[in-house]
């Protein structure tokens, strides 16, 4: 990953951090809304992370299975 994207554990940290902000009710309109839209786009970008990690292993994984005989 380069180093300007934030990796898959700070994503993940952060939005835990965001859903206990959500459910903690003592959040203007406006600020759930922020954290809403941010909780969407992290949860993409990890999406992004999973899919291209499942990709690469596909990519690595034996096309038939190895005789261990």
């Amino acid at each position: 990953m380069s180093g300007n994207k934030p990796s898959y554990k700070s994503l993940n940290a952060e939005l835990e951090v965001i859903i206990e902000d959500l459910q903690s009710n003592n959040l203007d309109i406006d600020r759930v809304l922020t954290q809403y839209e941010r909780g969407v786009n992290i949860i993409d970008e990890l999406e992004k992370y999973l899919n291209q990690a499942e990709n690469r292993l596909t990519k690595v994984k034996p096309k038939k299975p190895i005789n261990t005989k």
